[in-house]
């Protein structure tokens, strides 16, 4: 599949009432990285993973996996980008 690959809430802009997604860095991958990708994309989002990870009929072993994988990048993104929520993150990280 192509992806945006970097789907998150800094991407979408309202116009009058509709989404518009911008900025995609298309990549080929799994739809679920984006999904990931943009629940991660703010602290606010990603209250309860158990929930995050009841979506999609996958392998739950690759859902975890990848998962993991997308809140690393966003770890690395957070602790560039904007520090002040970078702890939130890693309390995640922790948990999970």
């Amino acid at each position: 599949y192509l992806i945006h690959g970097d789907f998150g809430v800094h991407n979408f802009l309202n116009n009058n009432g509709k989404i518009k997604v911008i900025d995609p860095m298309v990549v080929i991958g799994d739809p679920l990285y984006d999904f990931y990708f943009a629940t991660l994309s703010t602290p606010a989002l990603f209250t309860n993973p158990n929930l995050i990870l009841s979506y999609y009929n996958k392998n739950m072993e690759y859902k975890k996996a990848l998962f993991n994988i997308v809140l690393y990048i966003r770890m690395s993104r957070c602790y560039k980008y904007d520090r002040n929520n970078y702890n939130k993150y890693v309390e995640l990280y922790e948990r999970e």
